[in-house]
Order: structure tokens, then sequence, then C-alpha cells
């Protein structure tokens, strides 16, 4: 998004480079209410004391303190909402037509949006499925994976732009993200780590 912004507003609007930094300074705003939101939606919420209890008993230990806590939005659901706004935000980049402002503006901001749900929630929930393995090599290899998109995507974004057009470059970046949403929906109940799943489903089944 930062690296075809620039030529993409040059070309379609002829805009000046402060009028392209405008809307970075609005995608950084975004951003930092965004992550706002992101940490009140996964901020944990207690079970009442009849889930407490059944959790103690579960745990095996009837005088442990336990408290079952949950997400007030789950993660799986978050990312599913960020598919979803990022497949319609780069999809809506495709002009129908002569490009509009009000057209590409909206499709700007649902992409801003939905980054920095998809990226922390991803990061988030590898962490958690990992457990209690050690973190730091796995950890390693998403860096890396991530870090060669990161290197591949501004020369597609701009080469791809300048020699194919914005059908293939928005296009293809749209269906990414319906087949990431497709993915999620194929493991669904693989991305929730083990022992929640199976402690919530005890909880409840006892309520």
């Amino acid at each position: 998004q930062e690296t075809i912004t620039t030529p993409l507003v040059q070309d379609w609007f002829e805009w000046g480079e402060v009028s392209a930094n405008l809307l970075f300074v609005f995608a950084g705003v975004t951003n930092l209410v965004c992550a706002m939101l992101l940490s009140y939606l996964s901020a944990p919420r207690d079970y009442n004391a009849r889930a407490s209890e059944a959790a103690s008993r579960f745990s095996g230990d009837s005088e442990a303190d336990v408290v079952f806590r949950e997400p007030r939005v789950g993660d799986r659901q978050l990312l599913f909402v960020s598919f979803v706004v990022a497949s319609a935000g780069w999809l809506a980049m495709i002009p129908i037509g002569e490009p509009k402002v009000p057209q590409f503006f909206v499709a700007f901001t649902l992409v801003t949006v939905a980054f920095p749900f998809g990226r922390g929630l991803c990061l988030a929930m590898i962490s958690k499925l990992l457990g209690d393995e050690p973190q730091g090599g796995w950890m390693g290899i998403v860096f890396a994976v991530g870090a060669i998109a990161r290197v591949a995507g501004p020369f597609w974004a701009v080469h791809g732009y300048y020699t194919l057009g914005s059908f293939a470059v928005f296009g293809s970046t749209g269906l990414l993200c319906l087949l990431s949403l497709f993915a999620l929906f194929g493991l669904w109940r693989r991305l929730d780590p083990a022992h929640e799943t199976d402690a919530r489903d005890f909880l409840r089944s006892r309520q």
C-alpha cells in the first residue's frame, strides 16, 4: 500500500507528494485507532463464579483460584472480519471507468483498517497455537516468510501496475485475501488452541 499509493494518485489524480503524504498521515492515525480498538476487543472477560468453580474442578485442584477468561471477540472472528474488509478494499481499488476520488478513498480506508487487525491477529494466533513450544524459531520463520512478501510486494505493485494495470495488481491482491478467507474457514477449528477449546467445551457443558 505504501509503495503504490504515491505513483497511483499521481497517475490517476495528478496529486503532488504533499497530498500523498497526507494520505499516509491519515493511515497512521487510523492504524493507531485500530490498535486501540483491537486491544479493547481482544481484552479478556471473566466468567462468572459458576464457571470459575467448574474451571477449578477441571484443573484437578479444588482449591485452586482459577478464572477462565475469554476475549470480548475471538481472534478467529476478528480475523474473518479483517479478511472480508481487506478483500473488499483491494477489489474496490479497481476503477470502474475513470478513477474517482471517492471510490479510491473508500478503498484506501478499508485496506488501511484491515492491515493492523490482520497482521496483529495472525502473529497473536501463531503464538497461542504454539503454546508451551519454544517459539523463537517458529516466529523467526513467520517473519522470514513475511519479509519475502515485503520484498516482492513493492516490485509487483509498481511494475505490475505500469505493465499490466490496476486490475491485475489489485485484483490479484484481493484474490489472495479471498483465498486466505477460505483457508480460515477450512482451518477454523484447528486455529483455536486445543486446550482452550477443550476447557470451553467443558465449562459450557456444565452450565
